[in-house]
């Protein structure tokens, strides 16, 4: 190990590598998510379904990596068109980050923008439009004026939320 990696690891300043468990799991959740967003939704909303399943079981619902699971699979489920599902399983979602995540933590802001854009293209626009703006100020404070998310927050409101495409997160550790 070189470079910046090796500096944060003798600062003491790294993330924790995951256990092999948890980047096998990682692996099979992003694996899920990428068939499905290459239009072979028929192997990876099943497959997808089946990593939230064991996520679940293995690591609990509260988990941070299921409850990323559980988000892609919301979003999977609204591409396929189950966009009632999709809202309500966002909804759970955000709930628990709540419950179990910093405000501000990825996987509890990804779940927010989920519940905030599945909310418009169900059509409850003053709702997508409220939950996108407070989702913006807290992405503002998080990471700044020019992130990623804030930028896709900005692109939702200026098309009423009818995008549907998230802000793409790969696994972090």
């Amino acid at each position: 190990m070189r470079g910046p990696a090796l500096s944060a690891v003798r600062r003491g300043r790294h993330r924790p590598f995951p256990s092999e468990r948890e980047l096998v799991m990682d692996a099979r959740r992003n694996l899920a998510y990428w068939l499905f967003l290459a239009d072979d939704s028929a192997a990876g909303l099943p497959y997808l379904e089946s990593v939230v399943s064991d996520h679940e079981q293995l690591l609990g619902a509260g988990d941070h990596r299921t409850l990323a699971a559980r988000t892609a699979l919301a979003h999977a489920l609204g591409r396929s068109g189950q966009v009632g599902e999709a809202l309500l399983l966002t909804q759970q979602v955000s709930a628990a980050c709540a419950d179990h995540l910093p405000n501000t933590h990825e996987i509890a802001l990804n779940s927010r923008f989920e519940t905030a854009m599945w909310s418009a293209v169900a059509g409850m626009l003053e709702n997508a439009s409220a939950e996108f703006e407070a989702l913006r100020d807290d992405a503002v404070h998080a990471y700044g004026p020019g992130h990623l998310l804030v930028r896709a927050c900005d692109r939702q409101l200026r098309t009423a939320g009818t995008a549907t495409t998230s802000w793409p997160r790969p696994v972090r550790w």
